[in-house]
């Protein structure tokens, strides 16, 4: 491993700054020498360095800010000042804001080599701790293998036996299944245990940065490589390397991790000086390699070197009798996480809903088990918060309804952007009449390439729909209040799957898998309403646009108009008055993203929950959300899936859904 503590060394003298690298250099510091402090905190948010060496007078960015800029962002890094006999009063000053030490000009050699020997110490002491910290909780904390199964305890045997060894070892199974998490028991079970853990997805990166990346790079070697970097190896060296989604290494990278292997030798990119590395390789993958050897893809020689040891991980549609265990690891997980020190954890809900201390049940599952769920709780005399959408469809969304009649019990459902800042604004703009009669509104939940690829998202048969039932929902709820018109005609709408079978997508949250994307990713609904107004309901996770709008609503009314349009998302009133045209534009700092508004004024969440919890405890404080209100918007999106499937209009008859 290499132990070399990295000094960067800022003072705008260039001459002085020569001496002193050349001084640290030979005193066997690696050292990076800039005159400019603002390249130097460019160069920071780069690099790895153990120590930061400054001058305190400096043109434009002095010591003292450099010293703050590195306490904010890096504040592990000890900060030495350099200072003239004349501003020692300064450098005092900086001591009381974090400064390690200073050093007054001019020094004496052995006095500035004890000063950075004492750093030194310290960035050491500091690495040790972070290693041991994160060696304790990826070996006793969350990163637990959980499982009884056979299948689960065949491969802990294989981690137990390959563990204490040197052999490289390959991981496979299917995308969430836990690799990474073998990959580091197999660390920790080593006697590189205490020692790093490196890693690196060969799939996330581009073939150009991800040589970088695994090699490091020298200065200049390329455009934008303005100081020289470590690559992965070098930073695992003495731990291990784990080389994630191997199988889509290009061919060049492949005969440089083949070297790798065999040599324990690299040089970095645009250097020529060898390297060595004393790591141990765990790499996994998705993919069958042996085909890809067959096909020619993917080295034979590179598929034995990585296959000393071979480690599969069963799906967990293997070893279904680990479902209960892992449920009830997370709730235990969650206990501790959010809960109160009395906190309980149940693994059946109907366990919980058998206490009578607990009056109120809040819902937060995937959608298809919504309704059978609240129904329950609410027929065992709890009242019920659940999350949006209502249900996976209208009929089990009426079943909730009829319960909540039935027991007497109350119900509502999650709409978290009626508690935002711009939204309630509006909402007493539209009740005081301000925009006269709404007969045209646009609903408008859009996201560029915004696909969750987490959880059950793209799951159709337990969420029931895409964005247009997830994020969709929101916006028309919105519209829907705002208008205080439920009364629906017709409802014709169009669904399109048009960019999910697009494979390695951009994507704010990764790619996604088309085999798993089986809902929608974008919808759109035509809305007539009973009184003839017009909703136009759009609904996106991806679409090739630019127009992004989340949990918006645009209102058009006789009198006047309003949207959620304005600088950063903020609200707009506009009209006529005195013959003139006006917009007005309140100071509520509503941001654009569902959910946050960047206000002062509360999480809407946690808005939403205090009004819920006052209206359990006292029924003349308002239900903001009425269930009558959310089984109308349940109607509505069903409609329009309804009607993209047989491309017709899809009719209301006394407010109820006509799916014959």
């Amino acid at each position: 491993m290499n132990d070399k503590v990295h000094l960067l060394l800022i003072d705008d003298e260039k001459n002085y700054l020569l001496v002193l690298e050349t001084l640290l250099t030979e005193a066997g510091y690696a050292v990076t020498a800039l005159n400019d402090p603002e390249t130097a905190l460019a160069f920071l948010e780069e690099s790895e360095v153990d120590i930061v060496i400054t001058d305190m007078k400096m043109p434009r960015i002095s010591g003292r800010e450099v010293l703050e800029r590195v306490k904010k962002n890096w504040p592990h890094i000890p900060v030495l000042i350099m200072t003239a006999f004349g501003s020692i009063e300064s450098a005092v000053e900086a001591m009381r804001y974090g400064a390690f030490n200073y050093i007054t000009k001019p020094f004496s050699n052995d006095e500035l080599l004890l000063s950075i020997q004492n750093a030194a110490e310290l960035a050491r002491a500091h690495r040790q701790y972070q290693l041991l910290r994160e060696s304790l909780e990826e070996r006793y904390g969350k990163h637990q293998i959980i499982g009884r199964s056979r299948a689960i305890r065949d491969m802990l045997a294989l981690v137990d036996r390959a563990g204490p060894s040197r052999a490289t070892v390959l991981i496979t199974g299917e995308s969430g299944t836990g690799k990474e998490l073998v990959a580091r028991a197999i660390h920790f079970s080593s006697p590189r245990s205490q020692e790093p853990f490196v890693s690196v997805n060969c799939m996330a990166l581009n073939p150009g940065v991800l040589e970088s990346e695994l090699f490091g790079h020298e200065k200049g070697s390329f455009t934008g490589a303005v100081a020289m970097r470590r690559g992965r190896f070098e930073q695992a060296s003495g731990g291990t390397l784990f080389l994630d989604e191997v199988g889509e290494l290009t061919p060049e990278l492949q005969v440089k991790l083949l070297r790798v292997l065999q040599e324990r030798r690299f040089e970095r990119v645009g250097g020529s000086e060898e390297i060595e590395v004393d790591i141990r390789i765990v790499a996994a993958t998705n993919k069958d390699l042996m085909p890809l050897v067959q096909a020619g893809t993917f080295r034979e020689d590179l598929y034995y070197r990585l296959n000393v040891v071979h480690i599969p991980i069963p799906p967990l549609r293997e070893r279904r009798e680990d479902i209960p265990l892992l449920v009830a690891h997370f709730a235990e997980k969650a206990a501790k996480e959010y809960g109160t020190p009395d906190a309980r954890v149940y693994t059946d809900y109907k366990e919980l809903l058998k206490e009578d201390d607990i009056d109120v049940v809040h819902v937060l599952t995937p959608n298809k088990q919504h309704s059978f769920i609240t129904v329950d709780a609410l027929e065992a005399g709890k009242h019920v918060m659940c999350e949006k959408p209502m249900a996976i469809n209208s009929a089990e969304a009426k079943r909730m309804l009829d319960a909540a009649k039935a027991t007497g019990k109350k119900l509502t459902i999650g709409y978290q952007s009626r508690f935002r800042q711009d939204s309630m604004y509006l909402k007493k703009v539209c009740e005081n009449g301000e925009l006269g009669d709404i007969y045209y509104a646009r609903a408008q939940a859009i996201r560029r390439r915004a696909v969750p690829t987490w959880g059950v998202f793209l799951d159709a048969e337990n969420q029931g729909g895409g964005p247009l039932i997830d994020i969709g929902t929101h916006a028309l709820d919105l519209t829907l209040w705002m208008m205080d018109n439920y009364e629906p005609e017709s409802v014709t709408g169009s669904s399109y799957r048009k960019l999910a079978d697009h494979e390695n997508s951009a994507n704010a949250w990764g790619p996604w898998d088309p085999k798993k994307f089986t809902v929608e990713d974008s919808a759109f609904g035509f809305i007539k309403m009973k009184n003839g107004a017009t909703i136009y309901l759009e609904a996106s996770w991806a679409l090739n646009t630019l127009d992004v709008n989340e949990a918006k609503t645009i209102l058009c009314g006789d009198k006047g108009g309003a949207d959620m349009l304005g600088k950063d998302g903020g609200l707009r009133i506009n009209g006529e008055k005195y013959s003139k045209t006006f917009v007005t534009e309140p100071d509520l700092k509503a941001g654009g993203v569902a959910f946050y508004d960047g206000t002062t004024g509360g999480d809407p969440a946690e808005l939403e929950a205090r009004a819920w919890i006052a209206h359990v405890l006292d029924d003349s404080k308002p239900l903001v959300t009425k269930p009558e209100q959310a089984y109308v918007v349940t109607q509505i999106l069903e409609a329009i899936y309804r009607s993209a499937e047989t491309n017709r209009p899809v009719y209301f008859e006394n407010g109820e859904l006509k799916l014959d």
